[in-house]
């Protein structure tokens, strides 16, 4: 930046000095602006979090803002990417994760099921498991006494945990010359401590935990990365690899009920029939089924019985999808898109 070292005469009490005056000030500013060396900080890309209220799209262009701001990273780059699946709503993330490949998608394609899973705070969250068609309004829990009769009672979730009978527990092998993880356990809450008792005797008592002297030793709860308010994320494979089990023992259902069709995503399982009747028989067999190899499901979830289920965000019935009434109305309060970003959240939202 150029600064004359002497005076150039320019008298502010006239309009044209003072006009000379305001432009050099914002030559001057504009020199500062474009010329200095921008902070580089990751830290603070990681504690942007999405707002309850927050579109997908809103919330990626005011990462974007904070990335060309405190980094040299190029935020429409789909190789940083990540930064928007750590940074999205916990909901939405925990969705995000269990996308088989979810690593190597684009940004578009992270917005366009960013926008499938974002529900309005001020609206209820639909089921997440979709088994069948409609439900009884006579019954609180969306569950007839024919359907609660006729399945067994292990297969509803309780404080009982449930635990796959055929299934041979995960094992996961070391690289080779890799050296088992250990890291002593930070100082945890009286408040944490309380809860996690609890969760852990449970687990004990159902022997879905044993004590022993492992080489591994690893904190129970999340770390902090270090010079962030950030969580590490931890082993997220898991809904993939139940995702996975799961599949295969469903094929042994699948091959005695050619009569439906059963779609599942990770733990979410739809089934579809002709009839009525053909559909409550199918559900009833596939709890029994579910109950008896140690899956447990959701009261509260369950759709049973429904012409009409909603699912994503979007309402499925008879071959056919339209958007649910709250997807449209959160459609609506979307501003008009004025650029390319914009209208790509905006056709993501529309599906």
């Amino acid at each position: 930046m150029y600064l004359p070292k002497e005076d150039l005469e320019w008298d502010p009490n006239t309009s044209e000095g003072l006009q000379r005056v305001k432009e050099y000030q914002k030559l001057i500013l504009y020199g500062i602006q474009h010329g200095a060396q921008k902070p580089k900080s990751l830290s603070k890309l990681y504690e942007v979090r999405q707002g309850d209220k927050e579109t997908p799209s809103a919330f990626y262009e005011r990462l974007c803002e904070i990335a060309r701001k405190w980094t040299d990273l190029d935020p429409e780059d789909d190789s940083n990417s990540k930064f928007y699946l750590i940074c999205s709503a916990a909901d939405i993330r925990k969705k995000l994760e269990k996308v088989e490949g979810e690593d190597g998608m684009t940004i578009s394609e992270l917005l366009s099921i960013a926008y499938k899973l974002h529900i309005p705070p001020e609206t209820a969250w639909e089921s997440q498991i979709c088994l069948l068609t409609e439900k009884d309004p006579n019954e609180e829990m969306n569950i007839s006494e024919e359907v609660l009769n006729a399945v067994t009672p292990l297969v509803w979730a309780s404080k009982i945990p449930g635990r796959a009978k055929n299934v041979t527990p995960v094992k996961i092998e070391l690289k080779p010359g890799a050296q088992p993880v250990r890291k002593k356990q930070h100082p945890i809450k009286l408040e944490a401590q309380k809860g996690l008792e609890p969760i852990i005797s449970s687990f004990l008592e159902h022997g879905l935990l044993q004590e022993c002297q492992s080489e591994c030793n690893t904190p129970i709860l999340p770390v902090k990365k270090p010079h962030s308010s950030e969580y590490r994320l931890g082993f997220k494979n898991s809904p993939a690899l139940f995702g996975n089990v799961l599949a295969k023992e469903l094929e042994l259902w699948q091959n005695d009920h050619d009569a439906v069709t059963l779609l599942q995503y990770v733990d979410d399982l739809l089934i579809g029939s002709d009839t009525y009747e053909a559909c409550l028989e199918a559900t009833i067999s596939l709890l029994n089924f579910l109950g008896l190899a140690g899956y447990r499901v959701s009261k509260k979830k369950a759709q049973i019985g429904n012409k009409k289920v909603h699912y994503m965000g979007f309402e499925i019935t008879k071959g056919q999808r339209e958007l649910s009434t709250e997807r449209k109305k959160a459609i609506c309060r979307i501003a008009v898109p004025t650029s390319k970003k914009q209208l790509r959240g905006f056709l993501g939202m529309a599906g």
